[in-house]
């Protein structure tokens, strides 16, 4: 688990970084395991891959929103959950709602 607000960087012990094609790729890792996959565009981290929570949690996530993966994540999150499941997520984190 990578706490919240932590920033990511190639240091951090639960990172693993490769040198992609086309850019600096890190790998997020929690018990050995990839959970999370950025990549280092325009000098920026983009999500690229990753598991349903990760995914969720990088939403979820207050410190540092990225409205163009806010975006990409309600239009696709059909592919990995309900809406039935999003909105389960959404209510046990925003519990004030």
């Amino acid at each position: 688990f990578v706490p919240t607000g932590v920033p990511l960087s190639p240091t951090s012990p639960w990172l693993r970084q490769s040198v992609g094609g086309e850019g600096n790729v890190l790998h997020v890792l929690e018990d050995g395991n990839e959970v999370l996959i950025m990549e280092m565009v325009s000098g920026k981290l983009q999500v690229v891959a990753g598991t349903a929570e990760r995914l969720f949690i990088k939403l979820a996530d207050e410190t540092a929103q990225d409205m163009d993966y806010v975006d990409t994540y309600l239009l696709c999150h059909s592919y990995f959950c309900s809406p039935a499941e999003l909105l389960e997520n959404l209510m046990a984190r925003y519990p004030f709602l």
